[in-house]
């Protein structure tokens, strides 16, 4: 297998677990949609034990049985869990795409540069480092538009950035956008076109990201959309 062939379906897999990785997202909001729904129409259920479900074995001899009455456990389902889920798909695409676009870094560095296997490891541990990988994409594989795409790679590469901004404000900040964090994602906006603005579409607020149904639904729309851009952008630049 050749390093074209091997980029091409390294994308398409990667493809192929965006679907399943979404599918475990929208079980979960059916979930929670099926649990609102229960405990909005059974009036009987007052509370639910959070600690029920844990087996004796992994209990403490002392526990705190913290339970929910019924009107909480509708507002969790409305809000807080949409809003966990939502974060948790943040963090499961952006860490999808650091390990995809670092094994194609890597197949490419074997196959067109370096044969030292050090080197290339040394070069893939350093991807983020003085922006190697996308300036290898742009500038060394000079990476082309995909001819029926409104976006180029690095219109979607530069939106990954600002996503990957926002998965560090997530966890260090709890998704309020510190001064840094914020002047970087105004930064790199002014690179991408007024459309694909981040900073004003429904993701952040101000300095608050938004976690929600519709951050999710705009997660899967982008992803794919990469994706497929990738996959086409690799097949013109390579052929």
């Amino acid at each position: 297998m050749n390093y074209k062939e091997k980029v091409n379906n390294l994308l398409i897999d990667a493809d192929i677990k965006l679907i399943e990785k979404y599918k475990a997202v929208a079980l979960l909001v059916n979930s929670s949609v099926v649990a609102q729904e229960r405990y909005i129409n059974s009036e009987h259920i007052t509370a639910l034990s959070l600690i029920g479900g844990i087996p004796n074995h992994y209990r403490f001899n002392i526990e705190m049985d913290h339970q929910l009455g019924r009107e909480r456990l509708i507002n969790e389902y409305q809000t807080s869990i949409p809003k966990n889920i939502a974060e948790f798909y943040l963090i499961t695409i952006v860490s999808s795409f650091d390990i995809l676009l670092q094994e194609i870094y890597k197949i490419l560095l074997e196959e067109r540069e370096l044969y030292d296997r050090e080197i290339v490891e040394e070069k893939v541990s350093s991807a983020w480092y003085y922006k190697n990988l996308p300036d290898y994409f742009q500038r060394e594989l000079k990476l082309k538009k995909p001819s029926k795409s409104k976006f180029k790679f690095q219109d979607y590469f530069n939106t990954y950035n600002i996503l990957r901004q926002m998965r560090h404000s997530l966890v260090h900040t709890d998704g309020k956008l510190s001064d840094k964090q914020y002047y970087n994602i105004d930064k790199i906006e002014k690179k991408i076109p007024e459309e694909a603005s981040v900073l004003n579409s429904h993701l952040i607020d101000g300095r608050e990201i938004i976690f929600d149904m519709e951050t999710i639904a705009w997660l899967r729309f982008w992803s794919h959309s990469f994706i497929s851009t990738l996959i086409v952008s690799f097949e013109e630049t390579l052929s």
